[in-house]
């Protein structure tokens, strides 16, 4: 199978994405990790500005700019090397558009860590299987997991 990393605001460089999207591929899938926000992504280091970090989130990193890239590009690159198993892996701002992507045909299923800006829409929208894992000072995932008609059981 395959798995497509979307990174955090942060981009491609980034954390620790390539020590985890190698932890991922050493339990046996390939992963694809694009650098879909490019210059856009936010500089590490640089103290975050919520206004700016929101405004390059609702052009250069909504679904709208990058579902193209993805569907055009990316997946059909990864069904060409026989891939037909497909699912999306997303941090912070990247599990928006994880569970986005699993709108799309013949996603298997999309993983969301550590998520931001969902909304219920995104859940109510999917058609494939999430597995949802907020951090301590996350959002309430409870209206997410009403969408998906099950509860949430913090613990």
């Amino acid at each position: 199978g395959a798995l497509v990393l979307v990174t955090d605001i942060f981009g491609f460089n980034a954390n620790r994405v390539r020590q985890f999207s190698d932890d991922i591929a050493a339990g046996g899938f390939t992963v694809l990790v694009p650098d879909l926000l490019k210059d856009a992504a936010w500089p590490v280091g640089v103290p975050t500005d919520r206004d700016k970090i929101g405004e390059m989130i609702q052009t250069r990193g909504s679904w709208a700019h990058l579902a193209p890239e993805l569907t055009n590009t990316w997946l059909p690159y990864l069904r060409a090397q026989g891939h037909t198993n497909i699912g999306f892996v997303g941090l912070c701002w990247g599990a928006k558009i994880a569970i986005q992507a699993g709108t799309l045909p013949g996603i298997k299923g999309a993983a969301l860590l550590h998520p931001s800006r969902l909304v219920p829409e995104d859940a109510a929208a999917a058609t494939c299987p999430l597995l949802v894992l907020p951090a301590g000072n996350d959002a309430d995932m409870a209206p997410i997991m009403a969408a998906l008609g099950t509860t949430w059981a913090a613990q």
